[in-house]
């Protein structure tokens, strides 16, 4: 094979190489500030968990510590602040965006942001039993609630409710799904519980909380398949010139 113009071929070759190297970078640069993994918090000295009929607020000013994390988390450390949940506006499994619904001390770029309240799972079969260890316990009245209710014995019980959102980092202005599970612990059974709420009283309490983000299916995958199909395409556009000029 004569080849008349030999820039033509490296002029291909570099064209592949620098597709190949642009694709593969675009989940750093995508990606850069947001933070993967797991982390759980607990709250400040003198914070609580204060829970009414339709309310969960974080009291007083919803401070809150980083006790562990995995992953890129591990990277944060330190405290940061939780907003509130008040209904009106969030009912369960109803879509409303609460931007800064997590904040950080540590990094001023992360927040996390609420989006779903999801509905308790337990059913109602077990909330007006007599307490026994074992139960479990979603109430619905006056509607559908968040918790999820379990005597963990006769006279202790445990409460937790879930929440979907999207961690977002401002400076790339790109996200990824968080889902997260706030739980407290009871010297009580839940019966009592719900006796108190449907008083009208506040339930007050310490709680815990676990966040984890959900990397989107398929990323890598299909990054991948773009960076094969760059350097295909740019090996035929070559085998194409380079025969018509033979």
């Amino acid at each position: 094979m004569n080849i008349k113009n030999p820039g033509l071929f490296r002029s291909s070759r570099l064209t592949g190489i620098a597709g190949l190297l642009l694709t593969l970078s675009f989940p750093a640069v995508s990606h850069a500030g947001l933070l993967f993994g797991t982390f759980s918090i607990a709250p400040s000295a003198n914070e609580t968990v204060d829970i009414s009929t339709g309310d969960i607020n974080f009291m007083p000013s919803g401070a809150f510590t980083i006790n562990s994390a995995t992953g890129s988390f591990s990277a944060l450390g330190g405290t940061g602040v939780i907003l509130s949940i008040d209904d009106p506006p969030y009912a369960v499994n109803t879509f409303y965006s609460t931007p800064d619904f997590l904040t950080f001390a540590g990094n001023g770029s992360i927040t996390f942001t609420l989006q779903i309240l999801d509905a308790g799972v337990e059913g109602t079969a077990d909330c007006n039993l007599a307490p026994a260890a074992g139960q479990n316990c979603t109430p619905d009245v006056p509607g559908l609630a968040p918790y999820n209710l379990t005597n963990t014995s006769s006279t202790t019980s445990a409460a937790s409710f879930d929440i979907t959102g999207l961690e977002v980092d401002s400076s790339t202005n790109t996200t990824v799904p968080f889902i997260g599970v706030v739980a407290a612990q009871f010297s009580v059974p839940y019966q009592t519980l719900l006796g108190d709420v449907d008083d009208g009283q506040t339930i007050v309490t310490t709680y815990s909380a676990t966040f984890s983000t959900i990397p989107e299916p398929g990323t890598g995958g299909m990054l991948a398949l773009g960076a094969l199909g760059i350097g295909i395409f740019s090996l035929l556009r070559f085998r194409r010139r380079s025969a018509s000029v033979r």
